[in-house]
């Protein structure tokens, strides 16, 4: 008997430790993101109160895009956001940081134009809702491991296009970017290797990025 209720409070114990666990990832994890919001709340903050230009990338293959909704995912102040609505494009905005929406909502209202807004962390939300509702996919200078890529899949309709342009190793090389913020090489085409490759391009003036543009296929 003593041996028994020994085993039993062993077994108690672990799942003691296991949750405890848990509860420290958990915290962690939510550390650690409230540090991000806080860090880019910040940057948008002391950015002065004016639109950047859209990505290069992107004006100059508008033409490839399927139009109707486009989610922009990850989508700062909305530089890319504002040029795709203005562009007849019916945009939905996904970021995290309270501060980008507030100078995205200025834009718009500036400019006269709609685009929705979903604040939202990137890392666990799962776009419920949103199965199978966009036309266009757009991910700029954002990269994130876990479930996101399976997320922007679940998102786009088939035959839809998915525009997904940010650092590579050679970022980190160059500059000591963040390794874990960079695209390893292929990583975005064996991700979705059940998309056609549309184009492929690579930027390597002052910055250093991979560009795709990739379909859904049926």
């Amino acid at each position: 008997m003593p041996n028994f209720e020994f085993k039993i409070c062993g077994f108690f114990l672990k799942l003691l430790v296991l949750f405890t666990n848990f509860l420290l990832t958990k915290k962690i994890k939510f550390l650690l993101m409230n540090k991000q919001k806080a860090k880019w709340n910040l940057k948008f903050s002391e950015r002065e109160n004016e639109l950047l230009k859209p990505d290069k990338f992107l004006t100059e293959n508008l033409a490839l895009l399927k139009k109707g909704k486009l989610a922009d995912v990850a989508c700062g102040d909305g530089r890319n956001a504002v040029y795709l609505a203005e562009n007849g494009f019916d945009v939905s905005c996904f970021d995290f940081s309270e501060v980008a929406f507030q100078k995205l909502n200025t834009f718009t209202f500036e400019k006269k134009i709609k685009i929705e807004t979903t604040l939202c962390d990137l890392e666990t939300y799962n776009f419920e809702g949103f199965e199978n509702c966009f036309d266009s996919v757009l991910v700029s200078h954002f990269l994130l491991q876990g479930k996101f890529f399976e997320n922007l899949k679940k998102i786009l309709k088939v035959g839809g296009t998915l525009v997904y342009s940010t650092f590579n190793l050679k970022q980190h090389e160059a500059t000591g970017f963040r390794k874990e913020f960079c695209l390893q090489e292929n990583e975005i085409l064996e991700a979705f290797n059940d998309f056609e490759l549309v184009k492929f391009e690579q930027t390597e003036n002052e910055v250093f990025l991979d560009n795709y543009i990739l379909r859904k296929r049926k």
